[in-house]
Order: structure tokens, then C-alpha cells, then sequence
């Protein structure tokens, strides 16, 4: 039950009570006079008793009246702050929707840049392996050139001197050590180097490369 449904309850309770108490009031004449009428006198008292208790509740009904208005203003007034309570909830709802959404399409970024992050890192580390394979295949390589380059040839005796007969090109794969005799006239992309050699008596000294330029100018 609302405070205005009881306020209205309790003053429809009052009406009647101050009607059979108007109702009940005895009028009593004086001891000394009459028995069966009143005087003038006791009747205007009980009209002016009766007025009294009528302004008396006429009062109440005022003042209960004014609480009646004041109550229905407070609803009203709560009514409006429910109203704009209930619009900030919906904008309140509306903006979380958003942010989740927002949130929602960032989660899956990020998801997206580690993936990518990952793969880079895999690229990297393959990467990372292959240049080191590289690097120790030219240290092999140049522990091979320094090798050959600081090695001297055994100093010669009586027995094994040989006058230089002809120089031929060959070319040396610094990859795996061997050699070749130069073809054409370019050993690109191994090294191209030039060897002295003696040719041994009774057997042919032909080159390997008949086109060797020091072979054929020197023949």
C-alpha cells in the first residue's frame, strides 16, 4: 500500500468517528432548571464545541492534505530521477557493450601480431642457424687458404732439383680442397693459381688444357 493510499485511508477513518462523536455529544440542561430542555446558553456551548471540533478537523483534513501534496510531489520527483537513473543505465549498458566490442577486436589483434611475432622468431632463429653454418664454412674455407698459403715447399737437394720446364694454370675450389686444370681462361668463381712443374724425361708433357697460353707460347 502507498503513503498516499493510507493517508486517504486514515482520513476516511476520521470522518466518521467525528460524526458519531458530534452525534453522542449530551446536552444537559442546568441542575436547577427544566429537566427535558436545554438552556440557550448549553446550546450555544455545544454549537461552539461542535464548531471547535469541525475547525479542529477541518485542520487535520488541511494539514493532511498539504502531506498528500507533498507526498505525490516526491513521487513525481522520484519518479524523474528513476526515468534519468534508467536512461543513464541504458547509456551506461550501451557504452560496456561498446568497450567490450573495442575489447573483443583488440584480444584478437594481439592474437593476430603473436602469431606474426612467432612466425618472425622462427624465421629469425632459421635464420640465425643458417648464417652460423655459413660462418663456419668460411672459417673452414679460410683455415684452408692460410693453410696452403703458409705451407713452403721441402728445400730441395742434389737428388730431387729440377730446373722449371713450364708453369700451368689450375684452379683450386676452396670448398672441398681440390683442383682442376684452368679451362678456358677464366677459373671464376675458385681460385686461379699457377704451378711450376718439370716434365719427366720419356713421357709427354703435354697440359691437360690445350689451351694453356704458357704452353703454347713456350712449346
Amino acid at each position: 500500500m502507498t503513503k498516499y493510499s493510507r493517508i486517504m485511508l486514515t482520513i476516511g477513518s476520521l470522518l466518521p468517528i467525528s460524526l458519531l462523536a458530534i452525534a453522542i455529544t449530551p446536552i444537559k440542561a442546568a441542575p436547577n432548571s427544566n429537566p427535558n430542555f436545554a438552556t440557550i446558553q448549553d446550546v450555544q456551548n455545544a454549537i461552539t464545541s461542535l464548531q471547535q471540533q469541525q475547525t479542529g478537523q477541518a485542520q487535520q483534513i488541511t494539514s493532511l492534505q498539504g502531506s498528500i501534496a507533498n507526498l505525490q510531489t516526491q513521487d513525481s520527483n522520484q519518479t524523474g530521477a528513476i526515468n534519468t537513473l534508467q536512461s543513464q543505465v541504458t547509456d551506461q549498458t550501451a557504452t560496456l557493450t561498446t568497450l567490450q566490442n573495442s575489447l573483443t577486436t583488440t584480444q584478437s589483434q594481439q592474437s593476430s601480431l603473436a602469431s606474426q611475432i612467432s612466425a618472425l622468431q622462427t624465421q629469425a632463429t632459421s635464420q640465425a642457424t643458417t648464417i652460423t653454418n655459413l660462418q663456419n664454412q668460411l672459417n673452414s674455407q679460410a683455415t684452408i687458404i692460410s693453410s696452403l698459403q703458409s705451407a713452403t715447399p721441402p728445400a730441395s737437394t742434389s737428388s730431387d732439383s729440377f730446373t722449371l720446364d713450364k708453369t700451368i694454370n689450375v684452379c683450386f675450389n676452396v670448398a672441398n680442397g681440390s683442383l682442376r686444370v684452368l679451362q678456358g681462361n677464366s677459373c671464376s668463381p675458385d681460385v686461379r693459381w699457377q704451378i711450376p712443374v718439370k716434365c719427366v724425361s720419356g713421357e709427354p708433357c703435354k697440359p691437360d688444357n690445350p689451351n694453356d697460353l704458357y704452353y703454347l707460347n713456350n712449346k
